[in-house]
């Protein structure tokens, strides 16, 4: 596995594992949750696309799919993703936009 796919892989996982922190502490109102798409002037290492539940983060890139446990904890206006593999990612939203911090910046766009 080349490591741009590596990178987006563990990303993935990072954001899985926050969604079930945030659940906890949204109820069910966590802006997270939701399908995202990556917007398309995001730099390149990001995922294709982004699912959140109350318990897991789904993850696509070049083709691979990948689900993880996550858990969600709010940081001010942030909310913080993590696993229990160590991957931790903070989640921005504004209306229909989220940005999501790992070791690169990735901006999505709320699915339909």
């Amino acid at each position: 596995m080349n490591n741009v796919l590596a990178s987006r892989v563990a990303i993935i996982a990072l954001v899985a594992l926050s969604s079930l922190s945030l659940a906890g502490c949204f109820g069910n109102s966590n802006p997270v949750i939701g399908k995202w798409t990556v917007d398309p002037q995001s730099t390149g290492g990001c995922p294709d696309s982004l699912e959140f539940t109350a318990t897991t983060m789904s993850v696509s890139a070049a083709g691979i799919a990948a689900s993880h446990d996550v858990t969600y904890a709010v940081n001010g206006a942030d909310v913080v993703v993590s696993s229990p593999d160590g991957f931790s990612a903070t989640a921005a939203v504004n209306g229909n936009n989220l940005t999501f911090q790992q070791q690169e910046q990735c901006s999505y766009v709320r699915g339909q």
